[in-house]
């Protein structure tokens, strides 16, 4: 009896040991946390299928890997096409890549933008357009519905506000802009639409996206930087009275209702993860001088290498990575263990004024040496 009891119990083991392993084939060594995609910038990361993805990449065994051969450069009769992502997000069904076409044909070159609809084998092109050889544009989208809202260059200088069908394609412009201030964002909540012009946040809807439309009486929030909506909570950040740092606030959509929530944060350098607000803050360090044009300039590490973590709904903040060597440049992603960033060390900074770039990294929250993530193929 012992024996038939000691087989099953010993059957058991192997079977979970069987299930432990092949649960962990096919998988990233780091599992990562989704992001607040819901912003003004760019964004360059999302979780698709449980698997990183990263600007033109995603990560496989701590390596970047390109997504797709669409997002390849390629090289064509009598010339080349360079192909980069300004931006992608996800709905859980597709990634959609925002890329511009960069095309050098018998010595002439043109400039197009194109949204590619991903599914984890194919690419389908869902909207193009030309796009004009300068011009300062945000190159956020949003998934609203059956549609993918982006914004375009106009030759004012600004851009207009546009969607393409996620399933039959075509592009629609749904706004006109004269001027030479930007859209900055555009955001869906409830049967409202809000739309960032400039530094200001409009509360309007998709028949009253110009900018002759956006009248005082739709004017939200004022002088606002970058924002992210959580549900229907605004964080946005402002600066202080006499413009010497930057403040985060929240504006409640349901009582209008505005609190300061962090003081002297970076206005780029931070990123949303559940309840968390991971940032940094302006801490000045010098890290070396270089001569630039036969002038001694000064380097500094801007964040000191740290990062924090305010909990929103306790308003607690902890340190989570103090790091000196590390020059922070992007957030993309943090969890518990891992931050995936665009940075530098202080020895890469000081020599990125002479031409090097920064790098993807995985930072590790216990303090101990950053991962840099290598192209792999």
């Amino acid at each position: 009896m012992k024996r038939i009891q000691y087989i099953i119990v010993y059957a058991f083991i192997l079977m979970f040991l069987f299930f432990t392993l092949n649960s962990c084939n096919g998988k990233n060594y780091i599992e990562f946390d989704e992001v607040i995609l819901n912003n003004t910038t760019a964004n360059q990361h999302c979780i698709y299928k449980g698997e990183a993805y990263i600007n033109k990449y995603k990560i496989v065994d701590n390596k970047l890997v390109v997504a797709c051969d669409s997002l390849n450069n390629t090289t064509v009769e009598n010339g080349m096409v360079d192909i980069s992502v300004e931006a992608l997000t996800c709905d859980g069904e597709y990634i959609y890549y925002l890329i511009t076409d960069w095309s050098y044909i018998d010595n002439e070159m043109k400039i197009q933008g194109a949204i590619l609809r991903y599914d984890g084998n194919d690419t389908y092109e869902i909207a193009r357009w030309d796009r004009p050889s300068s011009g300062h544009n945000n190159r956020s989208m949003k998934i609203y519905g059956e549609y993918v809202y982006f914004f375009c260059e106009n030759n004012n200088g600004s851009n207009y506000i546009c969607r393409a069908n996620t399933e039959t394609g075509g592009m629609e412009i749904l706004s006109t802009n004269n001027t030479d201030i930007i859209y900055s964002g555009i955001f869906f909540i409830g049967d409202y639409v809000f739309v960032q012009y400039g530094n200001n946040l409009y509360k309007t809807d998709l028949d009253h996206l110009s900018v002759s439309e956006l009248t005082p009486e739709r004017l939200l929030i004022e002088n606002i930087r970058r924002i992210c909506v959580i549900g229907d909570s605004v964080y946005y950040i402002r600066s202080s009275e006499n413009n010497d740092i930057m403040n985060m606030y929240t504006l409640n959509l349901s009582d209008n209702e505005e609190k300061l929530l962090i003081e002297n944060i970076s206005s780029v350098l931070f990123q949303f993860i559940g309840d968390y607000i991971y940032y940094a803050k302006p801490d000045l360090e010098e890290i070396g001088r270089v001569m630039i044009d036969g002038k001694e300039m000064k380097i500094y590490n801007q964040y000191h290498g740290s990062l924090y973590r305010y909990n929103i709904s306790s308003g607690e903040t902890t340190d989570v990575v103090i790091d000196f060597d590390i020059v922070f440049d992007e957030l993309y992603n943090v969890s518990d263990d891992y931050i995936l960033a665009l940075a530098y060390t202080n020895e890469q900074y000081v020599s990125a004024v002479n031409g090097a770039s920064p790098q993807y990294m995985l930072v590790p929250t216990d303090g101990s040496e950053a991962i840099t993530l290598e192209i792999g193929t």
